[in-house]
């Protein structure tokens, strides 16, 4: 039995004792060895999931504002050690927090996803990007920037808001403009939950019985994770990573070089700098992403 009948054969078991609903996009040294989908998108409709059906995709939204950020260095308008109140209005220039520390999630700066009022009441309103700046540099810090690690959503919506002030577009138009368009990721994109995205998938919670996920405003999440993707289109952002299509060698070099924390620019790094990984999770939906670069 070859490589693609085992993943086939393993997922169909867990999609028939609906353990898993979703799409699996397998690779090796360029070569595609699966791409297929699994189960139900949508429950109350009976719509099966494909190739191209499309997610949220949580987290994995943290490698684009990386990217995004690295590219703005790139073309030389800002820099990784410059402080965030240069580029945030009001934000406490004593507190330190560079861009640097953003993306390695160092930066010490409290987290609202951690607060018990998000879960009970702040994930379900209509929420600028203002309204979340506002609520996070008002807050103390957690630790001095760059003596710790703490995964940090609210840490990359800072960085959501340092690429709109730095770019001069709001977020979406630059990926949209810088890496989206230029990249052919045509199914990929920034969902606010009001716009129509076609074939996107309904969340669901599964325990004993399947139900709909819990409702979570998507004004909120941006650039931390606010995206939606296929599993193709995925597999080409890995691959214009891995051979530096978008970012230049040193730029690709900061991204996948892992602090003493395990952690990269929007990327879990493994020990020996093999492999690059990122989950993802909101509302109904949980993803995985694998890079190996050997």
């Amino acid at each position: 039995m070859d490589k693609k009948q085992q993943i086939n054969e393993y997922m169909n078991i867990l999609a028939e004792g609906n353990y898993f609903n979703g799409s699996v996009l397998a690779a090796n040294k360029g070569e595609v060895i699966l791409n297929k989908g699994y189960g139900l998108s949508s429950y109350q409709y009976a719509i099966e999931n494909t190739s191209i059906t499309k997610f949220r995709i949580g987290s994995l939204t943290k490698s684009f504002t990386a990217a995004a950020v690295l590219l703005l260095h790139q073309q030389g308008r800002l820099n990784l050690s410059d402080k965030i109140n240069a580029y945030i209005n009001n934000f406490p220039s004593e507190a330190g927090v560079t861009i640097h520390h953003l993306l390695s999630h160092s930066s010490g700066v409290a987290d609202f996803t951690f607060s018990p009022e998000y879960w009970e009441k702040y994930m379900r309103l209509p929420t600028s990007l203002k309204q979340s700046v506002d609520w996070i540099k008002i807050r103390p810090l957690k630790f001095q920037p760059g003596k710790d690690m703490q995964y940090s959503n609210a840490g990359y919506l800072l960085l959501t808001a340092l690429i709109a002030n730095v770019s001069g577009l709001p977020y979406e138009q630059f990926l949209l403009e810088n890496i989206f368009k230029p990249l052919q990721l045509k199914n990929t994109g920034i969902d606010d939950g009001r716009k129509i995205v076609k074939d996107l998938a309904s969340g669901h919670s599964v325990w004993e019985e399947v139900i709909n996920a819990e409702f979570v405003d998507m004004s909120i999440p941006q650039g931390a994770y606010g995206m939606y993707s296929t599993a193709e289109d995925l597999y080409k952002w890995t691959e214009v990573l891995r051979n530096g299509v978008l970012l230049n060698k040193s730029m690709t070099s900061k991204m996948f070089t892992a602090s003493h924390w395990g952690y990269g620019y929007g990327w879990f790094i493994s020990g020996d700098q093999e492999t690059a990984r990122h989950s993802g999770d909101i509302n109904g939906f949980t993803n995985e992403l694998l890079m190996n670069f050997k």
